[in-house]
């Protein structure tokens, strides 16, 4: 899967409300087709490249991917990113991602940053239902939403 980051303010709605990111890491589910359901208007998804020779490559290749994506929020007013990760089988280790989170959260304040780990073979209506959800909660930690 390829990552398409969010380039400039313009590709993110320009106004006062709250502008979402949805990134998927190692998860298959793909809820674009579902999020505007759940009044997810302004969310964008990007998912993380996903192939790395090891698990190690693959860690380090999604941390340097997250970070670009944070990067592009910063500017923002008011953003949230949800990082989903899953909380199954070997790439679980990923969900370690959202200590970059909570380094991100405390250098920028105008970001609400989330974990949030799910089963990795989620369908996609009910990941968007979740992250909907989750939209609206202003806490930092790890959420794990198995189904």
């Amino acid at each position: 899967m390829d990552t398409k980051p969010v380039s400039s303010q313009s590709d993110i709605t320009a106004d006062s409300e709250q502008h979402l990111l949805i990134v998927l890491c190692s998860i298959n589910a793909s809820p674009e087709n579902h999020i505007a359901e759940f009044g997810l208007k302004h969310a964008h998804v990007v998912h993380l490249e996903a192939d790395g020779d090891n698990l190690g490559d693959l860690y380090i290749k999604n941390g340097i991917q997250l970070l670009e994506q944070v990067q592009t929020l910063a500017d923002l007013p008011r953003a949230r990113l949800q990082l989903v990760v899953p909380v199954d089988g070997q790439q679980s280790v990923l969900q370690g991602l959202g200590a970059l989170l909570r380094t991100a959260a405390l250098e920028h304040p105008n970001m609400t940053l989330q974990t949030i780990a799910v089963e990795s073979d989620i369908n996609a209506a009910t990941l968007a239902s979740y992250l909907a959800k989750e939209a609206t909660a202003q806490a930092m930690e790890i959420i794990d939403l198995q189904t």
